[in-house]
């Protein structure tokens, strides 16, 4: 399992390293769809998915460089990366919602299960947006 993780990790930082900068620099700035190229083959980007898609870079390159650093975060550290309070990730310890360790009689997280649990946080967040979205459409609420 975690062979497969590593080396989809791997063939991620090689997609991050096709992607031409001009074309990230231009996600979000305009006001039409974005075309990427990867492994040879091009994407469209629309505009609504443009965030969604560069907020999914920034997650999968945090990961990457903390899978190479492997730093060991204190709870309070924690809680500012995934911008909770401090108790709030002492009850997901608790709960064994993330993985830790104690030094002492201090709990500890590496900062690679820390960003996994705030993808999987964001991924949360946008399901149920994208969820909301759909009943509004359905309910034929318009907003502006």
């Amino acid at each position: 399992k975690v062979r497969k993780k590593i080396s989809e990790n791997i063939h991620v930082a090689g997609v991050l390293n096709q992607l031409k900068m001009q074309d990230l620099r231009s996600l979000g700035k305009v006001e039409h769809s974005v075309f990427i190229s990867i492994d040879g083959k091009k994407y469209e980007i629309i505009k609504s998915e443009q965030q969604q898609f560069l907020d999914a870079l920034v997650d999968v390159a945090d990961l990457l460089l903390a899978q190479k650093r492997g730093n060991i975060l204190t709870t309070q550290e924690v809680a500012d990366l995934l911008n909770v309070s401090r108790p709030y990730v002492v009850k997901l310890i608790d709960n064994s919602e993330m993985p830790s360790f104690k030094v002492g009689n201090q709990r500890r997280v590496r900062e690679l299960d820390a960003l996994e649990y705030r993808k999987k946080m964001r991924n949360k967040q946008s399901h149920a947006l994208d969820a909301l979205a759909e009943e509004t459409e359905n309910l034929g609420i318009e907003f502006k």
